[in-house]
């Protein structure tokens, strides 16, 4: 994969290759992103959006547009707020909450199988399925 960034200029001069080749081996690791959908996405007058309450693997590009979602309906409960009570403020993260949690659920589950079936990772663990469950993924998504 960073053969296909090895030629883009950086920002501090010469390329990209040159910052890979110059990092220290022992100074680099992996680490498999992992899903999830947190339960709480609020708390007094502070809410999350996106990444923060609902984590998905990049493999199928949902992240931007889920948390695009988030602020919209986010923005939309706080307009119609008929003032700045503790109330009123618990009563639109309540809302947000409820209209956005089903999806982001959904999703996370979409996003997990369609990441199985593409690269053969079990869901946040960062443990490759075996070829048999790879090939259950294909002929069954849901069923994972």
């Amino acid at each position: 994969m960073l053969d296909q960034f090895q030629d883009f200029p950086c920002a501090f001069g010469g390329t990209m290759k040159e910052i890979f080749d110059a990092t220290p081996k022992d100074l680099i690791s992996k680490v498999f992103l992992e899903e999830k959908v947190f339960q709480t996405w609020y708390n007094g007058r502070s809410v999350l959006i996106g990444d923060a309450c609902h984590k998905l693997l990049p493999g199928a590009g949902q992240g931007a547009v889920m948390a695009m979602k988030d602020a919209v309906v986010l923005a939309n409960c706080i307009y119609n707020m008929r003032d700045l009570s503790d109330k009123n403020i618990k009563t639109a993260f309540a809302s947000y909450y409820r209209q956005r949690y089903p999806e982001a659920d959904n999703v996370t589950k979409t996003n997990s199988v369609y990441t199985k079936m593409m690269f053969g990772h079990d869901r946040g663990s960062g443990r490759v399925l075996p070829q048999e469950g790879r090939e259950e993924a294909e002929r069954n998504p849901h069923a994972i």
